[in-house]
């Protein structure tokens, strides 16, 4: 839901983004009560308890609000109160299990975990109701740039190609995963999630520090065709982030040199980090051309882009590794980010966006 959210309140008053939050929030309603009633009817057939769906539902909920909360503050900073009590509940939770465990190591288990996390969820949830409320009652009012009513069923269209576009996300970074199960030994196998977690690990670092943070500017820009300050802003955070990405490889391999090389110990290989590290960058770049078509209202063309790309990739990990091993599936991890690169930015040129 948050690129249409994102794509539409960018830059726009707090009373207008507050509006179009609450047309989400039903939206995010009738999912929950979806969720509930397959989790219900799955219960029977699994012999699961019902309260045990329910302390899932609180869980369920308590984090999925706290994920929105960091997405609405990304929009507006007046949100910024539920992203504090976020923190709060998640640091309060790690370290109230931390100390039950070292206090009283005999009775510290899985339900402890559990409890913990169901009592802060819901500690969490009711806050950030009450807070809400306040919240709506102090920005209520007419808004000259609200939008109109979101009904769920519009937002369900509006994020149709929205969700495609995510499981293409999600297809793309785990797909090689699955395919390594079948075409590799265990050890070679090991040896590649390895590399393949600092890779995923950067990936995050780019999307929290640069990619999230700089699309709602991308959107308000988009809306007022200001294509050159989105393509500056783009620039500029790419090179920031290739330049972090080559100076933490350099630091790491003098690091390493300097410990007398404990990465042998750990099996990991330098010729595999560079090409996870030739990979990231491509896959980064692909994403900000991805966001500008997104910008652009170029959805269809977007899905299609992944979809080849997905493709692509799949048959050329399998190629690759079953003929060359580990070597050949490193290799074969850098095509589908590549022509996902490669198409996003032939479409934007096909779409005469400037470049």
């Amino acid at each position: 839901r948050y690129i249409d959210l994102q794509r539409e309140v960018a830059g726009r008053s707090t009373r207008a983004i507050l509006k179009r939050f609450n047309d989400t929030l039903r939206f995010f309603g009738k999912q929950y009560l979806i969720f509930f009633s397959i989790a219900v009817l799955i219960s029977f057939f699994l012999d699961i308890k019902i309260w045990h769906i329910l302390l899932l539902l609180v869980i369920v909920s308590g984090e999925h609000l706290s994920n929105q909360a960091y997405i609405a503050v990304i929009i507006d900073r007046s949100f910024s109160f539920l992203l504090v009590i976020s923190s709060i509940k998640n640091t309060t939770v790690l370290l109230t299990n931390i100390i039950l465990f070292f206090i009283t190591p005999e009775s510290f288990s899985f339900e402890t975990v559990v409890y913990l996390w169901v009592a802060a969820s819901l500690a969490y949830v009711l806050i950030a109701i009450i807070w809400w409320l306040f919240f709506c009652a102090k920005f209520s009012g007419f808004a000259p740039d609200a939008l109109p009513e979101q009904k769920i069923t519009q937002q369900y269209i509006a994020s149709s190609k929205h969700f495609l576009i995510g499981l293409g996300a999600l297809s793309a970074l785990q797909i090689d995963r699955l395919i390594v199960g079948g075409v590799l030994s265990d050890i070679d196998v090991g040896l590649y999630f390895r590399h393949i977690a600092l890779a995923s690990l950067a990936i995050q670092f780019f999307n929290i520090a640069f990619f999230n943070r700089i699309s709602p500017s991308v959107y308000k820009n988009a809306r007022d065709e200001n294509w050159a300050s989105i393509i500056k802003l783009m620039t500029v955070n790419y090179v920031r982030f290739a330049l972090l990405a080559v100076i933490g490889l350099v630091a790491a391999g003098v690091v390493d040199n300097s410990l007398g090389y404990p990465s042998t110990d750990l099996d990991i290989v330098y010729t595999f980090i560079i090409l996870m590290v030739v990979g990231i960058l491509l896959r980064t770049a692909a994403d900000f051309k991805a966001l500008m078509l997104l910008a652009r209202g170029l959805d269809n063309m977007l899905v299609k882009n992944q979809a080849i790309s997905i493709l692509i990739g799949s048959a050329g990990v399998i190629v690759l590794s079953l003929n060359f091993g580990l070597t050949g599936l490193f290799i074969g991890a850098l095509l589908s980010p590549f022509f996902y690169a490669l198409l996003n930015f032939l479409s934007l040129h096909k779409a005469n966006a400037i470049i």
